[in-house]
């Protein structure tokens, strides 16, 4: 995990920079620094980490993605750095793995809300931008479903470790959760 930091490298700092997001993932040998996005039609710039990472749109608006990457491998052959958008790669550029620094310019089109990073498969990954389009929030459904499954699962297998005194609590608990992701569910599949 790297983490930007604006000053010396204190552990407070580290920590200030991971919660806001100011990072990336990496094996080590892939990078993937400053991570900004930018509308043109609205000038809106964000940086990743910054601002909670969103960057107001209205819908129909492309958004510029661009990086710092460098990568290096024996073999000196090229990675793929991919724009990831709601978990699927939309847009590719090939990245010498010779450890050089390039900047890396990815465009979409934003129709609604969601969210974008870089990653270059298996190396690194960035936080992600959130594109706030028309002010709505994000609504997939497909990750509203995973998180309604993972609450379901969740339940089933923590119930039995409950003391009988905390069983009412959790079930509420459990109930409202359920309802929040189902009803989110609902409204993500609405046109």
């Amino acid at each position: 995990m790297y983490v930007k930091l604006d000053g010396p490298l204190v552990f407070d700092a580290w920590c200030d920079g991971l919660a806001a997001g100011r990072s990336y993932v990496s094996d080590g040998r892939t990078h993937l620094m400053d991570f900004t996005a930018r509308c043109d039609r609205t000038g809106a710039v964000r940086e990743c980490g910054v601002d909670g990472s969103e960057i107001p749109i209205a819908a129909g608006d492309t958004v510029a993605f661009m990086v710092d990457a460098a990568a290096f491998r024996e073999d000196l052959e090229p990675l793929r750095a991919e724009l990831v958008v709601n978990g699927f790669p939309v847009a590719q550029q090939q990245l010498a793995a010779d450890g050089s620094l390039a900047q890396l310019t990815f465009e979409h089109r934003f129709d609604r809300s969601g969210w974008a990073a870089v990653r270059i498969f298996p190396g690194g990954h960035t936080n992600p931008i959130f594109v706030i389009a028309d002010g709505q929030p994000i609504c997939e459904p497909r990750s509203v479903a995973w998180c309604l499954r993972c609450v379901q699962q969740c339940r089933e297998a923590k119930m039995p470790t409950y003391r009988e005194d905390e069983r009412a609590t959790a079930e509420a608990d459990y109930d409202h959760a359920e309802s929040f992701f189902q009803s989110l569910l609902e409204k993500a599949r609405m046109p």
